[in-house]
């Protein structure tokens, strides 16, 4: 048998190669469909801020039952919350809650069982306060600020209560009212603003390339679910820093980078923007501190690059000499999660589930009836 010429052989095995990898793109693009469909299902909740000065609504009168379980349902005014009318009742206070998904309530069964509700049915005994829930999910303090002169105040609260996520509050202030597209009712991040704030080391070009293969995407989401498998033992001696702006462990990191500041810097500044619009309006700030998971579940509360004070800590600093009101909620969920060993927050997501809801509720409404209501 005659053999083939060097060239050739180079020319025939890159072909097969080419071949092979088009085949395997082919049925990774067929296995995506089927694996990824439920990750990445959008719900269509969003909407433009109809005031077009930025930001984002959640849309009017929803009523989805996601996943067979979940029931997102928003009033009249587009709140995750019972109808309500703009005018309070004679005699009432109003509670109106500001912040971002864990605000809003997901992933509860449903409003009642967020801990917006459940801090509802905490403080029903006293007729004279009602609570509302003004959460929209992506929210930074730019956005709530927002919300707050458009919106919050045709209700006329009497308290303002902004729960930050220390996730990725700071990160979504940084980036501002323009974060998002929204496409179809969700948000899509906006790449060009992305680049703008943090520059093109957080969205290398590469990376992207990379993105545009099915079989990437599957070893993405393959690696992806192993680490959910993986955090099936939920509980960790330490904190590995991530040193990417979105990671949420990214806010506990010590010292602060330097684009970390700059986030923090800006959070604060907004804080003091809300602080004084309502202290003009004779409105009360309170603010409640929500720790990310893994502040949680890391036994060791401080290690050689991280601190689990953080980002909160910053937050309680700046509050302490204007007097607001400052509820850290990670003490209190620490002692339950490890004194109970139970799961809180979802398997495979960063947010609270029915339990872990019951607990922050449960926990506002005692702290806000000894500091507010018994005062």
């Amino acid at each position: 048998m005659k053999k083939l010429p060097l060239k050739k052989k180079i020319l025939f095995t890159f072909f097969v190669v080419l071949f092979t990898f088009v085949c395997l793109e082919i049925v990774a693009r067929i296995a995506e469909s089927f694996i990824s469909s439920e990750a990445t299902q959008q719900i269509s909740i969003m909407k433009e801020n109809p005031n077009n000065t930025g930001s984002y609504r959640v849309k009017e009168n929803l009523h989805i039952v996601y996943n067979n379980r979940f029931t997102i349902k928003t009033n009249s005014h587009g709140m995750a919350w019972f109808e309500v009318k703009k005018t309070k009742r004679q005699g009432v206070k109003r509670i109106a809650f500001l912040g971002d998904s864990f605000t809003f309530g997901q992933w509860a069964d449903n409003f009642e069982r967020s801990f917006v509700g459940i801090f509802a049915k905490g403080i029903s005994q006293f007729k004279s306060y009602e609570a509302l829930n003004f959460g929209v999910g992506g929210y930074g303090f730019p956005d709530m600020f927002l919300l707050l002169q458009e919106k919050v105040m045709l209700f006329s609260p009497d308290y303002v209560v902004i729960c930050t996520f220390n996730g990725n509050d700071f990160r979504d202030t940084y980036l501002g009212l323009n974060k998002y597209n929204i496409i179809n009712g969700s948000c899509h991040w906006d790449e060009k603003n992305t680049a703008k704030k943090l520059g093109y080391t957080y969205r290398a070009k590469r990376k992207r390339f990379r993105k545009n293969f099915a079989l990437y995407r599957l070893h993405r989401l393959y690696k992806k679910r192993r680490s959910r498998l993986e955090s099936q033992s939920i509980f960790f001696d330490t904190l590995k820093v991530g040193r990417k702006f979105t990671y949420q462990s990214f806010w506990s990191q010590k010292p602060y980078s330097q684009i970390a500041n700059k986030a923090k810097e800006e959070s604060l500044s907004y804080l003091l923007k809300i602080y004084q619009f309502l202290q003009k309006r004779n409105i009360e700030l309170l603010i409640v501190s929500i720790p990310f998971e893994r502040q949680i579940y890391t036994k060791k509360l401080v290690g050689p690059d991280y601190d689990l004070s953080y980002p909160q800590k910053f937050i309680e600093k700046w509050s302490q000499p204007r007097s607001i009101k400052y509820l850290d909620l990670m003490p209190a969920i620490r002692e339950i999660a490890w004194k109970e060993k139970k799961r809180l927050y979802l398997s495979g997501d960063n947010h609270f589930n029915n339990l872990g809801h019951e607990a922050a509720g449960k926990k506002i409404a005692e702290w806000f009836i000894k500091e507010v209501v018994q005062k």
